[in-house]
């Protein structure tokens, strides 16, 4: 009689993925000394559960099914020429790289690895990486951003970028793993010398399936006087897992202006940890997330002030259709050190259905007497005065919601300031939302 199988806990895969990627010669971009000290906390940590706190909102299940071995580099005849069709249009005067299954991809990319304003590698390339060395004075991951340790393990390649000037540019990040037991792992390094600028488009694209993990790490140091303007579409398959880490430090007088848009992925996660470290600094971060179906989108920042006279600004909207849910979570963290502080949060979230759910959480903690902070969050459905009106003038109660939806995240898509890049998202935007009226007038 044959024996069921014994189920394989979540430390025991781990590390049997692990070895066997070593096994097959996956090869590691990532120092040793570094891959073994995150498999040490991955494995204590664990997958995250319902009782923790940063992660009550997300969708955990199809994670525990989420394979981790990373994808092998795709076939340029099978895979790659397709893909050239398929990719939206270049923006005018940016530079394009392209990362296919989490590997770079020559064929589709427009840009030189050395070019004028910086200098961009992809790790495979050169050396193995690290994301505490000088190069970029990263954060350290904590369980809040724990998946970014799975991907110091079994990343094979990766962007690496400094600034030392002015630069324009567009990464692509883009998956063509479907039901099958391999991952994806997008990984980006990015230091902006000082005195420097960066305009940044990052995007996510591609396919997925319930197994199929994409579980991207980024990495932002901003040197004195630094200034980024980041931009960073998610707009995975409907069936895709996509896990996300962003951790930013700021140094003194440095200016980073972060505007995120989330529209895809069945079960997405983002997991961002932002650092004031320097005086004078300023942050500001516009994001939205869009979720229809079944669908879940989870966001957790935690923001920390703490050098003198920081600026942050915080808008976040939710749009949550069908039987989808949304989690916007912000917690702010004013230090002592942090005089001078000034910070303002605003979080909210509209329910388009009846099975839809939002929610939302400010936090903020001041440990200094000089500072100025706000927060505030609601939740609710359209405003019936305001859907009366427009049925007043004869529009019909769908045409109705939904310019009123895209009148709720306005003043997120008002700071996407690249014309073309705009155009993209509010197309694939009111698409997703079904907005027939809004369509036609963007057309």
């Amino acid at each position: 009689m044959t024996q069921p199988d014994t189920p394989v806990s979540f430390s025991e895969r781990l590390q049997r993925d692990y070895d066997l990627a070593r096994a097959q010669g996956a090869r590691p971009i990532v120092a040793d000394s570094l891959r073994e000290t995150s498999l040490a906390k991955a494995l204590a940590a664990g997958l995250p559960a319902l009782r923790d706190d940063d992660w009550r909102y997300a969708r955990l299940r199809p994670v525990t099914a989420a394979q981790w071995l990373p994808a092998a580099t795709a076939d340029e005849a099978s895979v790659i020429e397709p893909l050239r069709a398929a990719l939206p249009d270049a923006l005018p005067g940016f530079g394009r790289v392209v990362f296919v299954d989490g590997h770079y991809c020559a064929s589709l990319s427009v840009a030189d690895q050395s070019f004028s304003g910086g200098q961009l590698r992809h790790a495979a390339s050169g050396a193995a990486n690290t994301r505490n060395g000088e190069a970029t004075n990263a954060l350290q991951a904590t369980t809040a951003e724990r998946f970014a340790w799975l991907n110091d393990l079994f990343a094979t390649d990766g962007a690496q970028l400094q600034v030392t000037g002015q630069l324009q540019l567009e990464l692509l990040f883009i998956s063509t793993i479907t039901d099958t037991a391999a991952a994806s792992y997008p990984r980006l390094q990015v230091q902006v010398c000082a005195d420097s600028q960066l305009t940044l488009v990052e995007r996510h694209l591609g396919s997925g399936g319930p197994t199929a993990l994409t579980n991207v790490s980024v990495q932002v140091h901003l040197q004195s006087a630094a200034r980024l303007q980041h931009y960073r579409v998610q707009a995975m398959a409907r069936d895709a897992v996509f896990m996300d880490t962003l951790l930013a430090t700021l140094d003194s007088r440095a200016n980073y202006a972060l505007t995120f848009i989330n529209q895809g992925a069945a079960t997405a996660r983002s997991s961002l940890r932002l650092r004031l470290q320097g005086d004078n600094t300023q942050l500001s971060v516009h994001g939205v997330s869009l979720t229809d179906e079944r669908c879940n989108s989870d966001t957790v920042i935690q923001l920390e002030h703490v050098g003198r006279n920081s600026r942050s600004e915080q808008v976040l909207r939710g749009v949550a259709n069908g039987r989808s849910s949304i989690g916007l979570a912000s917690r702010v963290d004013v230090a002592a050190s942090a005089g001078g502080a000034d910070s303002r949060q605003s979080l909210k979230g509209l329910i388009g259905a009846a099975g839809a759910e939002v929610n939302l959480r400010p936090q903020l903690e001041i440990n200094t007497d000089e500072v100025k902070a706000s927060h505030g969050a609601t939740t609710g459905s359209l405003d019936d005065n305001t859907l009366f009106y427009l049925l007043s003038r004869g529009i019909d109660p769908e045409t109705a919601r939904k310019l009123l939806e895209w009148a709720f995240i306005g003043d997120v898509m008002s700071h996407i300031d690249i014309a073309g890049l705009r155009r993209q998202v509010e197309l694939t935007t009111v698409s997703q939302l079904g907005n027939a009226a809004a369509l036609e007038a963007l057309l």
